[in-house]
C-alpha cells in the first residue's frame, strides 16, 4: 500500500511507524490481489480474529526490530532464523539460502492448484547502519510511545517483512484454495546490494523464486470500495554502474598544491560528474501509464 496512505510522523533521527495498520494493510492488501475479491466477500469466506492477530503481528514486528542487522555487517541469519522458527511452529516448512553463514536468505512457499504461475512476496531483513548518539531512544528496542513503534527498520523493511510473514500464517491458517503458489523470501544485504542476498538466490537458487509477479517494497496499490482500484507495477529499475577513475599528475607536497596533480583532475572530473543531467527518457510502458492515468480522472 502507498505510504502515504499511512499515518505517520518522522522526526530527523528516528523511524517510526503507527501501531498494527502499516503491516495489515500491506498484508491484507496482498491477500485480496491474491484471492482478486472484495474485502466483504474475503471477510466472509475467510473470518479472521483480527483483535488476536494485531497482538501476533505486533509481537513479530518488534522482535524482529529488536534483531540487530545493520549492514554492514548484516548478521541476517538471525533475523531468518526467527522468521523460520515461526513458521515451522505453523508447519510451513522453509529454506535457508546461504553464501555467507552470517547472512542467510530465506524463502518459503505455500502451494496452490498451479493453474497460474507464483507469486513472490519479498522483504529484506538488513537495515542501514545507526548512530546510536543522535537518537532518543535506542533503535534496536522497538519501543512503543506516542501511539508508534520506535526503531531502525521499522519502515525499511521490517514492516515488509512482518507483512509477508503474517500474510504467510494467514493462508495457512485459513486453508486459503489459491489457484498459484505464494512465495515468501527474505532477502540479506538489500542496503549494499551484497554478493550474498537476492544475487545469490537469483544465481543460484532461482527455480525458488520463478515467479509472474513479485510484491515488494516498492510499486504498491491502492483499493476504492471494497475492491483493489489501482496496482503499481515497476517494469522496469535504475541499475548502478561501477565506474574507477584513474588520473595521473604531477606529484607534489600538501605545502605546494599542484594544479596539474591527479587529486586535482579527479576532483574535476567528479564535480563535472555532479554537474551532468541526464537526457529525460520515456520507457515503452510511459504512454499506456498516461493513458489510464487520464481515463480514470473525473471529468
Amino acid at each position: 500500500m502507498s505510504r502515504s496512505r499511512v499515518m505517520r510522523k518522522i522526526e530527523p533521527e528516528l523511524n517510526q511507524v503507527p501501531h498494527f495498520l502499516y503491516f495489515f494493510a500491506l498484508a491484507c492488501l496482498s491477500l485480496f490481489f491474491l484471492l482478486w475479491v472484495s474485502i466483504v466477500e474475503a471477510q466472509d469466506r475467510y473470518p479472521v480474529p483480527w483483535e488476536k492477530v494485531e497482538k501476533e503481528t505486533l509481537e513479530h514486528f518488534q522482535a524482529l526490530v529488536q534483531i540487530d542487522t545493520s549492514n554492514p555487517p548484516g548478521n541476517e541469519t538471525q533475523a531468518a532464523e526467527y522468521v523460520k522458527g515461526v513458521l515451522v511452529r505453523e508447519g510451513i516448512p522453509a529454506k535457508m539460502l546461504v553464501l555467507d553463514p552470517k547472512r542467510a536468505n530465506l524463502v518459503t512457499r505455500i502451494r496452490g492448484n498451479g493453474s497460474k504461475r507464483p507469486i513472490l512476496v519479498m522483504g529484506h531483513t538488513d537495515v542501514v547502519g545507526v548512530q546510536r548518539e543522535k537518537w532518543s531512544v535506542d533503535p534496536f528496542a522497538a519501543v512503543r510511545k506516542d501511539g508508534y513503534i520506535w526503531g531502525r527498520g521499522t519502515l525499511d523493511d521490517k514492516q515488509d517483512v512482518t507483512a509477508g510473514l503474517m500474510l504467510m500464517l494467514l493462508l495457512r491458517r485459513q486453508a486459503v484454495k489459491l489457484d498459484r503458489d505464494v512465495i515468501f523470501l527474505c532477502e540479506a544485504g538489500e542496503e549494499g546490494y551484497n554478493k550474498e542476498g537476492i544475487r545469490h538466490v537469483i544465481a543460484n537458487h532461482w527455480a525458488e523464486i520463478d515467479a509472474e509477479f513479485a510484491l515488494g517494497e516498492g510499486g504498491g496499490g491502492l483499493i476504492r470500495g471494497e475492491k483493489p482500484w489501482l496496482v503499481r507495477i515497476a517494469t522496469t529499475e535504475k541499475y548502478r554502474l561501477i565506474i574507477q577513475l584513474v588520473a595521473k599528475g604531477r606529484s607534489g607536497h600538501a605545502s605546494r598544491p599542484m594544479p596539474n596533480s591527479a587529486v586535482v583532475k579527479i576532483a574535476n572530473a567528479v564535480a563535472k560528474i555532479g554537474a551532468w543531467v541526464p537526457e529525460m527518457k520515456l520507457s515503452e510502458n510511459h504512454p499506456d501509464l498516461l493513458r489510464t492515468a487520464r481515463r480514470d480522472q473525473p471529468p
